[in-house]
This record gives C-alpha cells, sequence and structure tokens, in this order.
C-alpha cells in the first residue's frame, strides 16, 4: 500500500476526529472504523 502526503494529512485529521469523539461514538461504530484502517 503505497502512502502520499495527502493520505497522511487526511488520516492525521480523521485519527484527530477518532480521538475527540470516541467516548460518543457507538461501540459498532469503532469496530466498523478498525475493520476500514485494519483493511489495506
Amino acid at each position: 500500500m503505497k502512502v502520499n502526503d495527502e493520505d497522511v494529512e487526511i488520516l492525521k485529521a480523521f485519527i484527530d476526529i477518532v480521538v475527540k469523539y470516541e467516548n460518543e461514538l457507538p461501540p459498532d461504530m469503532l469496530e466498523e472504523l478498525e475493520k476500514l484502517l485494519s483493511a489495506d
């Protein structure tokens, strides 16, 4: 999987959002996100 700078910036922003709202998200949504992130 190739990663370019744009992808890195998107991922950083995405992680910030996840961390910020982690406690407010339904658990099944977190599971879906983990599935998406672990898929190459």
